[in-house]
């Protein structure tokens, strides 16, 4: 879990806590998803470390990024899975539903860069191909 008595915004401690009108009403108000606490981890970290698979999904389609990284470079779907590791069961099977839905989001983020970058690809395939 993470430690809540560090600065983190209201939109982080209500994706924690699963409530949704809460941060549909930040959002609307112009606070961001890309907001990041002390340790820059984004709300989409907090609905995870809450264990909160519909705010997960709410974040998702709201654009949340499921790549983002904290300091120590690790992104929602690692604290999913590592928290999943020690979680009993009721929350083991809820974690391991999160891990799902954010492997699906970091798929479609991968091929979305990838349409948006097609030159990135052909430079990779010329340096696999010098190897």
């Amino acid at each position: 879990s993470l430690d809540e008595s560090k600065e983190s915004t209201p939109l982080h401690e209500a994706a924690m806590k699963g409530r949704t009108v809460i941060v549909e009403f930040l959002l609307n108000c112009g606070v961001s998803l890309a907001s990041l606490d002390y340790a820059a981890r984004s709300p989409l970290h907090y609905a995870v470390a809450g264990v909160q698979v519909e705010m997960t999904l709410f974040l998702l389609s709201r654009g949340a990024d499921p790549c983002v990284v904290d300091e120590e470079l690790s992104t929602p779907l690692d604290l999913a899975s590592h928290l999943r590791t020690t979680a009993e069961d009721g929350q083991a099977a809820q974690l391991s539903q999160i891990c799902g839905v954010l492997e699906e989001a970091m798929e479609r983020e991968q091929v979305k860069f990838r349409a948006d970058n097609p030159t990135l690809d052909l430079e990779l395939l010329r340096a696999m191909m010098e190897e």
